[in-house]
């Protein structure tokens, strides 16, 4: 998929490094702003370090790459969850992360990213793509009603005193 010099396609594993870096930011921002829910002793990025192979050589998920003019700017992650009725839950493509470096935000390479999602669920015989966003992250909620995402749930959170 191409437009404006961007491209997507599938990351490899010579992508991992660079993913998480930003990682490191993307995780920053949540933690920061709500650290109750995002802030966790296990290492993301060490945990990505196992997971990320499994699901670029395609294994229940997704990894893509956009790039503009041959430099990487963003990443997409997403997972097939299989129907689950305990939840009432569909057969879906959940999906995890989607970051963009400052400078490709508002150029289309998130659309795109999008876009070659819901087109690799199709092919899967995935009806439903989902994504969850931090309450405080009025952006990126904009972002996903804009492409045809509505709202469907809320979590809600209670801490508990230790």
């Amino acid at each position: 998929m191409q437009t404006h010099a961007a491209q997507v396609r599938p990351a490899t594993n010579d992508d991992i490094a660079w993913i998480q870096a930003r990682l490191v930011e993307f995780r920053g921002e949540h933690v920061r702003n709500d650290p109750d829910r995002f802030d966790i002793e296990a290492d993301p990025v060490e945990a990505y370090a196992q997971w990320l192979p499994k699901l670029i050589a395609g294994e229940g998920g997704v990894v893509l790459v956009v790039e503009r003019e041959g430099a990487r700017v963003g990443y997409l992650l997403a997972e097939i969850y299989e129907e689950c009725p305990r939840t009432w839950s569909a057969r879906h493509a959940y999906l995890h992360d989607i970051f963009l470096d400052a400078a490709a935000r508002g150029s289309g390479a998130g659309t795109l990213l999008l876009e070659a999602l819901k087109s690799w669920a199709r092919q899967r015989d995935i009806w439903q793509v989902r994504a969850t966003t931090g309450i405080w992250n009025e952006p990126s909620r904009a972002f996903f009603l804009k492409r045809a995402f509505r709202p469907a749930c809320v979590e809600l959170l209670c801490q508990l005193d230790e």
